[in-house]
């Protein structure tokens, strides 16, 4: 079912539909409860806000057809109207619906992301004037025993797999997490979990860094208060494709925030503000070890200046204040990296009124504007680069092995690794003449070989699913075993430079291997705002095409071949082997794919072949003066394959199920 749900979003970026953010500065604020507010909405773009959150709508089931539905939200005409002043005076401005609130139920999770984004798709699209994406709001409950003061990690993925599809269709997508939802735990000040009746058992105070509950208290700073977060939005950041959310504006009014904490030890409004946006610049590691999700380890969390807002509102005796003359302090004084897209304020409806309880009026939208304008310098986003292989030479694949890495030992030889079925039948490793295509030199293997990365005195190739990884010397003679964490082996390569190895295992995910094969963080690959499953075997070039660094992975059952940027696993850069070798039927099946990529450093060109394939081919990649349509034959491509079932992405259910030595490891066919 999943594949019909997804074939719209095709569409949907073919038409071309590209929502955008205002250029420069982001001024945005939040409607009050299904609120329009025609004359004061008008009013408070003209002083500056560019960026409107109206409020707010929840997903659920409908009882009666049992089918997604889409509800609550403002008077849908009033909102035209609004709209179509703002437009008609020539004020940009974006205007996201928001999807949740406080004491809300969080999505309903009968239906897949991709389900709920078409849905909310048909629903947007019906409207008098539609919205140009959607703002993220889901947080917890009053009650301290609801269900909604915990994310389901079903919950985790329909946000995760909603974002992505929407964002790849050309919606906007941004977050709204309270502070303590998304945040950089100081060393001195930890946040803790105590769980409370009908939730779980009774237990200790425990240390913790990220967990889904949504009732959390902190025993140092008004411990009595059990409505904290604990790093649930950075997950979503983090799991989702690259680039998947336009905006995050963080709330530092949260009740009881470490904000308010801050400025009643004496911290000035200006200085934290600052420190804030800086956190967020640097990043920093939240260990995601909750079992049922399918991110796990730690990961590095940044968000880029340019996605950061910083939420403020009018304050109470529960919840910071931060004056708009102290947010331009705090701009003013940092560098131009560290400063924030912009700030957000809760709410339209409260402009001009008395602030933090006292007699003095504020105007966020004035006071942020008045320092804003003309301050921002606009990001160049890069697509990835597509290049043409042209064929400079054909050598024979001898004995036509079922390739699982491929690797340059020198000018002369290539070393090469192939499984087989039944594991262990004709797995093999082997020197090959890179000038003849002749084996030099062959040892046979027990197990289902994988990839194979150069170590300093030999070669370690990692298995399918045995988690022995064989380490061979360099007259291909067994040395020793060694301990490999994933359940599931697939491309590995080392990176020499960081004496580290990265590894996939037909997931959507990239894995960062210590020296000694310990797993040490995973992040998805992500190409065109989609996720790429089923990197297979891995090169790692040190310089491509003057570019610095580049992953290349080939993409299983198909004959893309991508590049990443091996830091963030952003694609850079891909090319198609079609029409080299014979390209059978069973292709589709995993069987006679492309499979194998080696880089002559010399000549700057690659050795590429496939399982059982009769040949190998040198080639040579020329950039494309256009690649607009390789960019869609292969966003296509991605579809196709997430919409599969052998490569779905990995649910909190399908985890569930699975057996695995490591939560990183999925249980993906190879």
């Amino acid at each position: 079912m999943a594949s019909s749900w997804l074939l719209p979003v095709l569409f949907l970026a073919a038409t071309g539909l590209k929502k955008s953010l205002p250029e420069g500065p982001i001024i945005a604020a939040w409607q009050n409860w299904g609120a329009c507010n025609e004359t004061e909405t008008l009013q408070a773009v003209e002083r500056g806000v560019n960026v409107v959150f109206w409020f707010a709508t929840n997903l659920i089931k409908d009882p009666s057809t049992q089918q997604p539905l889409i509800v609550g939200g403002p008077n849908m005409a009033c909102m035209a109207r609004v709209r179509k002043k703002i437009e008609e005076k020539g004020l940009a401005s974006a205007h996201l619906i928001t999807i949740g609130g406080w004491n809300q139920p969080h999505p309903n999770t009968s239906f897949s992301g991709a389900e709920w984004f078409q849905a909310w798709h048909h629903w947007n699209s019906a409207l008098p004037k539609p919205f140009d994406g959607f703002d993220w709001d889901l947080e917890g409950n009053d009650n301290l025993v609801s269900r909604w003061n915990k994310f389901s990690p079903a919950v985790m993925q329909v946000v995760v797999d909603m974002s992505a599809a929407a964002k790849a269709a050309g919606y906007l997508v941004t977050m709204a997490p309270p502070t303590t939802y998304f945040r950089k735990l100081r060393n001195h000040r930890w946040l803790w979990v105590k769980k409370v009746p009908k939730m779980a058992c009774p237990g200790k105070w425990k240390r913790r860094e990220f967990n889904l509950y949504l009732n959390n208290t902190d025993p140092d700073y008004h411990p009595e208060f059990f409505y904290r977060g604990m790093n649930s939005y950075a997950y979503m950041w983090a799991a989702a494709p690259a680039d998947t959310f336009d905006l995050v504006s963080v709330q530092l009014y949260e009740n009881y925030s470490p904000a308010l904490q801050a400025l009643q030890s004496g911290m000035s409004c200006s200085q934290y503000l600052a420190s804030f946006a800086k956190d967020f610049v640097d990043g920093w590691v939240v260990n995601f070890n909750d079992t049922s999700l399918p991110l796990q380890g730690e990961i590095t969390i940044k968000v880029p200046a340019s996605r950061l807002l910083i939420g403020l509102s009018f304050g109470n005796p529960k919840s910071a204040y931060f004056p708009p003359e102290a947010a331009g302090e705090a701009y003013e004084a940092a560098t131009s990296q560290e400063r924030p897209r912009g700030y957000a304020f809760w709410m339209i409806a409260m402009e001009g009124m008395h602030a933090n309880g006292t007699n003095v009026s504020v105007s966020f939208a004035s006071g942020l504007n008045s320092f804003l304008r003309g301050q921002y310098v606009k990001p160049t986003p890069e697509e990835p680069r597509g290049y043409t292989a042209r064929r400079l030479r054909t050598l024979p694949h001898e004995g036509e092995p079922f390739t699982q890495g491929l690797e340059v030992v020198d000018e002369d030889t290539l070393i090469e690794t192939s499984g087989a079925y039944p594991a262990g039948t004709q797995s093999l490793i082997r020197l090959v003449d890179v000038h003849t295509g002749k084996t030099k030199q062959s040892s046979t293997l027990e197990g289902f070989a994988e990839g194979v990365a150069k170590v300093p005195d030999g070669w370690l190739v990692i298995p399918y699913t045995n988690h022995k990884a064989l380490k061979f010397g360099t007259n291909l003679e067994l040395v020793a075993e060694q301990d490999f964490p994933l359940t599931q082996g697939w491309g590995f390569a080392r990176d020499e430079k960081r004496d580290r190895y990265l590894a996939t295992n037909g997931t959507q995910y990239v894995m960062e291997l210590n020296s000694q094969l310990r797993l040490e963080s995973v992040a998805p690959a992500t190409c065109l705002g989609q996720t790429v499953p089923g990197l297979n075997e891995l090169e790692l070039v040190e310089d491509f095409a003057d570019q610095g660094p580049m992953l290349f992975g080939n993409l299983y059952r198909t004959r893309w071949v991508i590049g990443l940027d091996p830091e963030t696993y952003q694609c850079k850069c891909f090319f198609n082997l079609d029409g080299f070798g014979d390209q059978p039927a069973n292709e589709r099946n995993g069987f006679h794919v492309a499979n194998g990529i080696a880089y002559l450093k010399k000549s700057r060109t690659f050795i590429v072949t496939g399982k059982n394939w009769r040949e190998m081919f040198e080639i040579s990649l020329e950039e494309q003066p256009d690649s607009s349509a390789s960019q869609m034959a292969l966003a296509q491509s991605l579809q196709q394959l997430l919409s599969e079932s052998l490569l779905q992405l990995p649910t909190p259910r399908r985890m569930r199920r699975a057996t695995v030595q490591s939560p990183q490891a999925l249980q993906v066919g190879s």
